[in-house]
This record gives C-alpha cells, sequence and structure tokens, in this order.
C-alpha cells in the first residue's frame, strides 16, 4: 500500500502559536462583531507534536444560524469558503498561501459538540505527556501505512475518541436560538404539553433554555456543567498537568453562592511567564483585569471580569519546587448584582 504523500507531518514549531496569533487577528478584523472566541485548536496547537503545518482556528459566532453571512466578509479577508469541509454544527474555511493550505477556519457556535471536541482533544494532548506521545507515533504510522487523506482522518479516529471520552458531546443549544423564537417555541412546548399542565411545561422549558446576552442561563441558577460546557474552564497554560478539579452549582436562591468550577494544575514554566500568558490569552477574549488581592501567604492571585457576571482568577501557590509550579484557576458565575 503506498504510503499518504499529500501529508508531511513536521515536528512542533514554537513559532506556531505567533502565526496563530496573527490569523486569529486576521479574523477578528473581519468578523470581530459576531464572534465570541476564537481557539487554536488541531496538531499545531499542542507543544511537542508532530502535526501538519496548518493552523487549525475554531471560531465560535454568537448567532450561528446567520453564519452563512459571514461568507462575503471573510472571503474578502481571504477565507475561501469549504463546503466540502463542514460537519453538524460548523462551517469551513481555508486560507491558501502560493496555492498551499496554512489555515483551516470553522465557525460554530458555544457549546457545539465540535467545539467541545476539539477544545477536550488539545487539552488532554496538552496535559497527558503519554497520550500525546501515542497519539504522534499513531500519526507517524498513518502517514507511512495507509492510501489517502480519508484513510489518514480515519485511522486517528478510534484513538481521538477514546482521547475525549463520552462527556463531551452534549450539546448545548445555540444562544439565539430560545432568545430569537422566544414566542413561537414556547406556545409549540405548551401547546406539546398541554395534557400534562402545559403552563407548567413552559415555564420549566423556560427556565432550563432561556440564555442571557452572555450566553449563561438567565431563568435558572447556574450549574457546574454550564461553566464546564464554556472555554475559560479549561483555560490551562500550555502543557500544564490537571492535578484536581471541581465544580459547584450556583445557590437556588440566586443568592451569594455562585457556580464555579476549580482547578489545580502543575507545570514547568515560571510564575512571570504563567501571570503574562493568562493576561495575554484573557485580554485577547476580552476580559478586563481586576486590581490584585491579597492571595494567602506565598500566593500570587490574579483576576479578571467580563460583562456582569463571569470572573476568572488565577493563583500561583507558592514559591516553585524544583522546575514545577502549583497553580490554580477559577471560573466563577455570579449574580450579575
Amino acid at each position: 500500500m503506498s504510503a499518504v504523500r499529500s501529508i508531511a507531518l513536521c515536528e512542533y514549531d514554537a513559532a506556531w502559536p505567533e502565526r496563530f496569533a496573527e490569523l486569529r487577528e486576521r479574523v477578528l478584523g473581519a468578523i470581530s462583531t459576531s464572534v465570541t472566541a476564537v481557539e487554536h485548536v488541531g496538531g499545531t496547537a499542542v507543544p511537542e507534536l508532530v502535526a501538519r503545518p496548518i493552523i487549525d482556528l475554531n471560531a465560535s459566532v454568537s448567532d450561528y444560524s446567520r453564519a452563512y453571512e459571514l461568507r462575503s466578509t471573510l472571503e474578502a479577508a481571504g477565507f475561501q469558503r469549504s463546503i466540502a469541509g463542514d460537519l453538524p454544527g460548523r462551517q469551513s474555511y481555508l486560507l491558501r498561501d502560493e496555492g498551499s493550505v496554512v489555515c483551516h477556519l470553522s465557525l460554530t457556535y458555544p457549546g457545539s459538540a465540535f467545539w467541545r471536541r476539539d477544545l477536550a482533544i488539545r487539552d488532554r494532548l496538552r496535559t497527558d505527556p503519554a497520550a500525546r506521545r501515542a497519539y504522534g507515533d499513531l500519526k507517524k504510522r498513518l502517514v507511512d501505512d495507509v492510501a489517502g487523506e480519508r484513510a489518514y482522518l480515519e485511522g486517528k479516529e478510534a484513538f481521538v475518541a477514546r482521547l475525549v471520552g463520552a462527556d463531551w458531546d452534549d450539546e448545548v443549544v445555540p444562544q439565539g436560538f430560545f432568545t430569537r423564537r422566544r414566542v413561537v417555541v414556547g406556545a409549540l412546548v405548551a401547546l406539546l404539553l398541554a395534557g400534562l399542565g402545559g403552563a407548567y411545561g413552559f415555564l420549566a422549558y423556560t427556565a432550563e433554555y432561556s440564555r442571557g446576552s452572555d450566553g449563561l442561563p438567565d431563568h435558572r441558577p447556574v450549574r457546574a456543567a454550564d461553566l464546564r460546557a464554556r472555554a475559560p474552564a479549561t483555560l490551562f497554560y500550555p502543557g500544564s498537568a490537571v492535578v484536581s478539579t471541581r465544580g459547584q452549582d450556583a445557590s437556588v436562591d440566586f443568592g451569594s453562592g455562585p457556580a464555579k468550577v476549580d482547578t489545580i494544575l502543575r507545570t514547568d514554566t515560571s510564575p512571570a511567564l504563567l501571570a503574562d500568558w493568562y493576561s495575554q490569552a484573557l485580554a485577547g477574549r476580552g476580559w478586563t483585569s481586576l486590581p490584585a488581592e491579597p492571595a494567602g501567604v506565598g500566593d500570587v492571585g490574579l483576576s479578571w471580569r467580563k460583562g456582569k457576571r463571569e470572573y476568572f482568577e488565577v493563583r500561583i501557590l507558592g514559591p516553585p519546587i524544583g522546575t514545577a509550579l502549583a497553580y490554580s484557576t477559577r471560573y466563577e458565575i455570579g449574580t450579575g448584582r
């Protein structure tokens, strides 16, 4: 069997994150008013992993039902529509340089199965050296042994499915779905549930699926599961290893107890580089830095806010032990009051 000649794997290039940043700015320059987040995914987003030198960007748009309207703007910015690359919950674009594809851009929406899956794969490979080595070895074998790009992609699929497990694919309703069709959907649901107490059923449906302008529940307390479906809950410094994670649902009465996800991690970088990385990553996602507060003896605390309810915190847990630095992240949703 002939090898996949069209696929060229390269050792990890430290310039890839910089290239992603350039492409991210290009996307935002074209459609910033429609985008809620842009993430670097795929092989080039994982340090130490062999990959094709093609930068993969996932862009979540606030109103996915109108994503097709962004085509002319993106094509004017050099991104070519690739309908053949579309998947449920994804619209695909390519960027070429001298005839070669240098970027895959995918439009999706926050909480889509596609969005969550790509982030789960990336974060697992970033934090699990054994999985990263095994995946890199598999890619090299496939390039040598299979014929055609489809066979190459199918060869990776079983391994990728094991990486992310079964909890990534809980679909989240697109933000605009309920707010734009509140009356029509509500009426239909009320009719369908009439035999079971339509009014109660409609209120329950509204409480469960209604979303505010930030894409978070606005008629029921926010749950830790809502947070885990959002990118900040897994915003970890590249190469960090997760030590532990836990979540807390908001108080039922919307009181003082916020919803939050706390994660403790370990990395080999310095406190200064860690703090700088988070400052740049969050600023690029529209977060505003808050004044530093005392974080306990030996700790360093940094925090950011976005909108009225979202809060993100990083604490460096004391001085490094050798090359190992422990730190924690907290993604929290308050009441907005």
